[in-house]
């Protein structure tokens, strides 16, 4: 079967079932990492990527992505608050803080990669510091 075929079926069997997702996902993270030498991936030059879960969920749910992306030659960093419970203020501060303590850290733009909620904090943090981010996921 065609890689990109399995891929595709994987995603449509994910996205058909909520309670699915989690294991899906991981699965599909799996193949990636299977398939590292592929030639559609581009490898990493040290880029700094920050990972950000979806609501209810932490860095656990994100392992196998930041897994794979740092097989990439990627410098990834996770969630830094623990479980994501939503729009918090308090909770956004401390992505904030995170993300610009890590931006300053390596100097050059960041790519910040958000799944279901996080994805608002990225493109939140891409909003308020475009000058700090090199492209949203």
């Amino acid at each position: 079967m065609n890689i990109l075929k399995l891929w595709n079926k994987l995603k449509l069997l994910g996205e058909s079932k909520a309670l699915a997702e989690i294991p899906i996902h991981q699965l599909r993270c799996w193949i990636l990492l299977l398939l590292k030498n592929y030639k559609h991936f581009n490898e990493g030059a040290g880029q700094t990527i920050l990972v950000y879960p979806g609501f209810i969920s932490n860095n656990t749910y994100t392992y196998l992505l930041r897994t794979f992306l740092k097989t990439l030659g990627y410098e990834v960093h996770g969630w830094p608050n623990g479980l994501n419970r939503g729009y918090c203020p308090k909770d956004f501060e401390k992505v904030e803080k995170d993300f610009l303590l890590k931006s300053d850290k390596v100097g050059e733009k960041v790519i910040p990669i958000g799944y279901s909620h996080g994805g608002f904090d990225a493109r939140e943090l891409a909003r308020m510091y475009p000058e700090r981010v090199a492209m949203v996921i």
